[in-house]
């Protein structure tokens, strides 16, 4: 039985305003452990516009493969191809993916820990993809 989400109401209205942001941003949620992060994720995605990852302290190479099956998931045969580093993992991912699909990188520290490249890697893909204004 799932438990009701009680009392995330303005967070929960913060991120649905930016998941419907037509522009490819990055948004880091972050507090202590067990306080439902996670689950407010799941809140305000539809399984079918998330691509979720929850990271481990496996080697960077297990991650990456891990990742791409998870991306396969939302679209058919991305899993398929070897990617020998991150950038050539996101630079695909974001060629490929269809507006409004978000890829959710969960405990991100151990992501980090595992592949310290990887978040500035993702925020270089991104920071490409935003439009610049005055």
């Amino acid at each position: 039985m799932k438990l009701p989400f009680l009392d995330r109401h303005e967070e929960i209205a913060r991120l649905r305003r930016f998941a419907d942001e037509t522009s490819s941003s990055l948004a880091v949620i972050y507090g202590r452990r067990r306080l439902g992060k996670s689950r407010l994720i799941e809140e305000i995605l539809p399984e079918n516009r998330i691509v979720y990852y929850m990271a481990d302290d496996r080697v960077e190479i297990l991650q990456r493969a891990t990742v791409a099956r998870e991306i396969g998931r939302r679209l058919p045969g991305f899993e398929r191809v070897h990617y020998p580093d991150w950038d050539a993992l996101f630079e695909r991912f974001f060629q490929a993916a269809p507006a409004g699909l978000v890829l959710a990188l969960d405990e991100l520290p151990a992501l980090a820990a595992a592949a310290p490249d990887a978040p500035s890697v993702l925020q270089r893909h991104i920071d490409r993809r935003r439009p610049h204004g005055p």
